[in-house]
């Protein structure tokens, strides 16, 4: 067995399954936690781990955003078997799913998953909880408005913290306050849908059957083109998606005018988490709407 994985971790898994754990195989992918696979018996399981004050809460707010997912039957989303934590570690564990390669039907199933995800509403924008995307505190807090929403638990406190960070100047702090002023005009109001809220490639697997398989959300109730926005960033998706999802629940007018408007907040995400290399994107996309 790998001699990095934590003992504590080990022997709690053991006594909770009451069985030993076998074949045990680091994972690679992610670039916040530890991952590995494991077996019990023959069921296999997956289980990633981080420091327990860095990670306790994150994993629990996954969990609760994978049970928020597995409302939308179209897609498969792990169980979650356990999350807790041993000595100096927090870990999550979930069930293992078998994938297989994409083929033209699965962003066809993956897109009228997505519009089914997003047909499940609440009375307003939000969450009951704050999360995380990434490694980042996501606020929750609701409000009756998506613009109110969008400005105050989104765009604003990515903007505060790059500031702080000194990576945001205050020019562009202006250019944010210019565009504030538009967007009642730019963005039409909808009913809350329930999001991904970080659909990036990375984020979906190919299940069985080609059924789609949603991992690591940062769930709320917004407007559903924030995930349809995300999924343009870093090169998108297949046309197949779209289309299915278009057919499936088709957007408002002109949802291609203010797209890159819904993708300022994932790429202020990737300017605080990464550095200036997305800075370039948003003072682009700030140009634009002027």
């Amino acid at each position: 067995m790998p001699k990095k994985f934590p003992s504590l971790i080990l022997a709690y898994c053991e006594h909770f399954f009451e069985k030993p754990i076998r074949e045990l195989t680091p994972l690679t992918g992610g670039d916040i936690n530890v991952a590995y696979r494991f077996k019990v018996g023959e069921v296999a399981y997956f289980i990633k781990y981080n420091t327990a004050n860095f990670a306790e809460d994150m994993f629990q707010k996954e969990a609760l955003g994978l049970a928020y997912l597995r409302q939308a039957s179209a897609c498969s989303v792990p169980e979650v078997i356990n999350t807790n934590c041993v000595g100096q570690h927090a870990f999550l564990i979930l069930r293992f799913l078998p994938t297989e390669t994409a083929r033209t039907a699965y962003w066809g199933n993956l897109g009228k998953a997505l519009a089914q995800l997003h047909r499940i509403s609440s009375t307003n924008f939000g969450l009951d909880h704050d999360n995380y995307i990434g490694k980042l505190p996501q606020s929750n807090r609701p409000k009756a408005k998506w613009i109110d929403f969008l400005l105050s638990e989104r765009l604003q406190p990515q903007i505060k913290k790059g500031v702080d960070q000194g990576i945001l100047s205050g020019s562009i702090q202006q250019q944010f306050e210019r565009l504030y002023q538009r967007l009642a005009q730019l963005l039409p109001e909808e009913k809350p849908s329930l999001l991904h809220g970080d659909l990036w490639r990375g984020n979906t697997m190919v299940g069985l059957g080609q059924k789609p398989i949603l991992i690591d959300p940062a769930v709320y109730f917004g407007h559903r083109e924030m995930d349809l926005a995300m999924t343009r960033l870093f090169g998108g998706f297949p046309a197949a998606f779209y289309e299915h999802y278009q057919q499936s629940f088709p957007l408002e007018k002109d949802y291609e005018e203010r797209l890159e408007i819904y993708q300022l907040y994932y790429l202020l995400v990737h300017v605080n988490l990464f550095g200036v290399a997305f800075l370039g994107q948003v003072v682009r996309i700030l140009k634009k709407y002027q």
